[in-house]
C-alpha cells in the first residue's frame, strides 16, 4: 500500500515518515502542500493519504474534499492529523470524507496501528472487488448463455410452426375438397370433426408462430391511419360464429365521443384485442362478451383511447392476476384441458402493448368475469373524417 504524507512543516513530515513502520519502507511519498498532494493522488498509485489539517492555501480538509469529489479509479483512504478536539471539527472532517483522525502530538504506535487497520481494510476491499469482478464475469457468461438459449428456443418455435403449417394446410384443404363430394351422413360428420380439429390445430400453430415473432423482437410498431370502428369489427367478426354456437352475446360498443379516424399501429392493436377477445369467448360459458371503446383523455395533439374486453366468464383468482401475462401460464392449471389454448395469448398481448407504448391490465372477480383494459395514445388522422360522428356504434351477435 503506497502512503502519501502531506504537511507544510518539513520536520513534521520527517517525524511521520520515520514513525511509520518498516512494512511501508519504500512505499512512502511526501508532499509539502495540498496542491502537490492532489497531483500525486491523481497520478493513480496512492492508496492512503496522511495529511495535516492546517496548511496554507489548501487545508487538509479541503484536500480531502477534492479527493472525494475527483473521479478516481479507486478509493483513497484519508487520515487527518490535527490538534483539534472539538466535536464539531471532527464531524466536519468526517463529512469531508476522512476515514481516521490522529491527534497532535501524534503517537507513532497509534499512527502505525491506524495504518495497519486501513491496510487490512484495503485488503478486504480489494478481495471483495476481485470476487465481485469474478462473479460479474460469471453472470455475463450465464446471461449470454441464457440469451442464446432463448434465441434457439424462439428459432425452434418459429421453424416448427412454419414446418407444421404446410401439412396442416394440406389436411384442411383436402378435407374441404372431400366435403364437397357425395358422402354418407356418417362420413360427413366424421370429416366435419376432422376439419374442426384441423382448424383448431392450425390456430394453435399460428399462435405459437406469433409468440415466437414477438419473443424474438421481430415485431415492429408500424404507424398508419385507420378506422377504430373498422378495426373492432374485424376483431369480432371471426368470433361471431363461435359466440353464437355457445349462446353468447358478442357486443361492440364504441362511445360517441371517440374519434374514429386516427393514426397508430392498427395491426398490433388488432392482434392484442383479437387475443383478448378470443380468450374471453373461450372462457365464457354463458352471458356475454363486450368490446368497448372509450376516451381516456383528449388533447389537440393526441387522444388516449381505452379498449375494454369485458366478459361474464370464469374469472381469475386474485393471486394469479400478474402471472397470467407470463408465457404458458393460465389462471387455472386445468383450464388448458377444459377450455383448450396454449397459454401464450396474454403474453403476446402484453408484449405488443409494451411495443406500442400502451398499457394493459386486468380486473377480475372469480366466478363473475374479467375486464381487460388496453390504453393507447393515438393521433387524430388529419386527412380522414369520423365515421358517423356523434353516433354510438353497438353491434350484437347471439344465438337463436
Amino acid at each position: 500500500m503506497r502512503v502519501l504524507v502531506v504537511d507544510d512543516d518539513p520536520i513534521s513530515v520527517e517525524m511521520m515518515v520515520d514513525s511509520i513502520s518498516a512494512d511501508h519502507e519504500g512505499h512512502i511519498e511526501t508532499a509539502a502542500d495540498g496542491a502537490e498532494a492532489l497531483r500525486r493522488v491523481q497520478r493513480g498509485d496512492i492508496s492512503l493519504v496522511v495529511s495535516d489539517w492546517m496548511m496554507p492555501e489548501m487545508s487538509g480538509i479541503e484536500l480531502c474534499r477534492r479527493i472525494r469529489a475527483a473521479e478516481l479509479p479507486r478509493y483513497i483512504y484519508f487520515i487527518l492529523v490535527t490538534s483539534r478536539e472539538a466535536v464539531d471539527d471532527l464531524v466536519e472532517g468526517l463529512a469531508a470524507g476522512a476515514d481516521e483522525f490522529i491527534r497532535k502530538p501524534f503517537d507513532p504506535t497509534e499512527l502505525n496501528a491506524r495504518i495497519r487497520s486501513i491496510s487490512r481494510l484495503k485488503e478486504l476491499h480489494d478481495e471483495l472487488e476481485e470476487r465481485v469482478e469474478i462473479r460479474t464475469r460469471q453472470l455475463v457468461v450465464a446471461m449470454e448463455a441464457a440469451h442464446e438459449g432463448s434465441r434457439m428456443k424462439t428459432e425452434f418455435l418459429s421453424n416448427m410452426s412454419h414446418e407444421l403449417r404446410t401439412p396442416m394446410n394440406g389436411i384442411i384443404g383436402m378435407t374441404a375438397l372431400t366435403l364437397e363430394t357425395t358422402l354418407t351422413d356418417e362420413q360427413r360428420e366424421n370429416l366435419e370433426c376432422v376439419k374442426g380439429c384441423a382448424d383448431d390445430m392450425f390456430g394453435l400453430i399460428e399462435k405459437m408462430l406469433e409468440f415466437s415473432r414477438v419473443e424474438s423482437g421481430m415485431s415492429n410498431a408500424v404507424l398508419g391511419p385507420f378506422s377504430i370502428q373498422t378495426l373492432v369489427d374485424e376483431v369480432l367478426e371471426p368470433l361471431r360464429s363461435r359466440a353464437a354456437a355457445s349462446g353468447l352475446e358478442l357486443d361492440c360498443d364504441v362511445a360517441p365521443d371517440v374519434t374514429d379516424a386516427v393514426v397508430g399501429d392498427a395491426d398490433s392493436i388488432q392482434r392484442i384485442l383479437a387475443n383478448l377477445a378470443d380468450n374471453a369467448v373461450r372462457f365464457t360459458q354463458q352471458g356475454r362478451v363486450t368490446l368497448r371503446v372509450v376516451n381516456d383523455t383528449d388533447s389537440v395533439e393526441h387522444t388516449n383511447v381505452r379498449f375494454d374486453v369485458v366478459d361474464t366468464g370464469i374469472g381469475i383468482p386474485a393471486d394469479r392476476m400478474e402471472s397470467i401475462f407470463e408465457p404458458f401460464t393460465q389462471a387455472d392449471g386445468s383450464a388448458s384441458r377444459k377450455y383448450q389454448g396454449t397459454g401464450v395469448g396474454l403474453t403476446i398481448a402484453a408484449r405488443l402493448a409494451d411495443l406500442i407504448g400502451g398499457r394493459l391490465w386486468v380486473e377480475s372477480e372469480l366466478g363473475r368475469g374479467s375486464a381487460f383494459h388496453l390504453a393507447v395514445r393515438l393521433n387524430p388522422d388529419a386527412s380522414g373524417d369520423d365515421v358517423d360522428a356523434g353516433t354510438s356504434h353497438v353491434f350484437r351477435s347471439r344465438a337463436g
